[in-house]
């Protein structure tokens, strides 16, 4: 696929996801359009998640549902928490995606704060 010629990116801190898990390498997925954005309260803290299908349609359609993510080949979801710096931005920036069907790419740290590699801790998108 062809990135657009005007590249939007977002730059986070990455200090919460390496204090995380130290020594986590960063994955950088592959480019795709976000089809589900999901916003979850666990334990008090609210948290952005980003999947590259609609679990509505999944079933049915047989496609891969993860994010393709060498060093993370499980990872369904990019999730950031909405309390992190720049929460806000991506979160937009995955609506834009969404709603224009213009694909995007995350980069992170594979796993949640649990070791689930389902997730990828993002800490910056591009278009």
């Amino acid at each position: 696929m062809k990135k657009l010629a005007l590249v939007a990116s977002l730059v986070l801190s990455s200090g919460f996801a390496q204090a995380a898990q130290p020594g986590a390498a960063t994955v950088v997925t592959a480019d795709k359009i976000v089809k589900e954005v999901r916003v979850e309260v666990f334990h008090g803290n609210a948290y952005y998640y980003f999947a590259s299908f609609d679990s509505n349609e999944t079933a049915q359609s047989g496609v891969n549902t993860t994010w393709e993510a060498p060093g993370c080949p499980s990872a369904i979801y990019a999730y950031i928490p909405a309390s992190s710096p720049g929460a806000e931005r991506m979160f937009d920036l995955a609506m834009h995606s969404k709603n224009t069907n213009t694909p995007l790419q995350f980069s992170g740290i594979c796993g949640d704060h649990e070791g689930n590699n389902i997730y990828i801790q993002a800490n910056y998108a591009t278009f």
